[in-house]
């Protein structure tokens, strides 16, 4: 997955992509960490000619085997989604579940 978002709320296609374990490339933006963690490949985006080469040098590590594998990627269920939302929503405890 080559997922070059500016600004993203979540980013369902990064849980999708985990689910089929498809690689993971992304934009260097802090929900996306939060959702792959080590099991994905950020890229900043800003410069393309930089960008260009960041492709090209995980295209490079993809032939070797030695990008990261989303298929690890811990996934909320929708249970552990809602409960997470009532607990923010009406605890008011922000954190992130793992």
């Amino acid at each position: 997955l080559l997922f070059l978002s500016k600004g993203e709320g979540f980013g369902l296609p990064l849980v999708e992509a985990a689910h089929y374990g498809t690689p993971i490339v992304c934009s260097d933006l802090p929900v996306f960490h939060e959702i792959a963690g080590d099991h994905a490949t950020y890229v900043e985006i800003a410069d393309p000619d930089r960008l260009a080469q960041e492709i090209a040098a995980w295209r490079d590590r993809f032939a070797a085997g030695t990008v990261p594998g989303s298929a690890g990627m811990t996934r909320l269920t929708w249970k552990e989604s809602a409960d997470s939302l009532i607990d923010i929503l009406v605890k008011n405890a922000w954190y992130w579940v793992k």
